[in-house]
């Protein structure tokens, strides 16, 4: 399943699943944290079908700033963020660690 689902991620027609799809993603990105760093790299020029970093960033912020909208997609969404972080850019890797939990934490109270 790791990486096939990032594919449903920014496409609109899946923005009703956007919720358990993140959550899962998180999942399973931070499983292959563990396994290690390779593990977790998504490789765009292997997979043809990915969505690109750009594409994902753009589609997981149009969802974050409403995080009570849509039971907790926005939330879900900033979860995935975090666990992409080093899939995203490497100069966001380390803020995004730090400031996306502190930012969850103010939201969920």
């Amino acid at each position: 399943l790791w990486p096939r689902l990032l594919e449903y991620v920014v496409p609109a027609q899946y923005t009703g699943t956007l919720k358990p799809l993140c959550r899962y993603l998180k999942e399973l990105a931070e499983k292959k944290q563990q396994e290690g760093e390779e593990a977790a790299c998504l490789h765009y020029s292997r997979q043809v079908k990915l969505p690109t970093p750009q594409g994902l960033l753009a589609r997981l912020l149009v969802v974050a700033p409403t995080p009570y909208e849509r039971e907790g997609t926005g939330c879900a969404a900033l979860q995935l963020l975090k666990a992409l972080h080093q899939n995203i850019h490497a100069a966001v890797s380390e803020m995004w660690v730090v400031k996306i939990p502190s930012l969850l934490q103010y939201i969920e109270g």
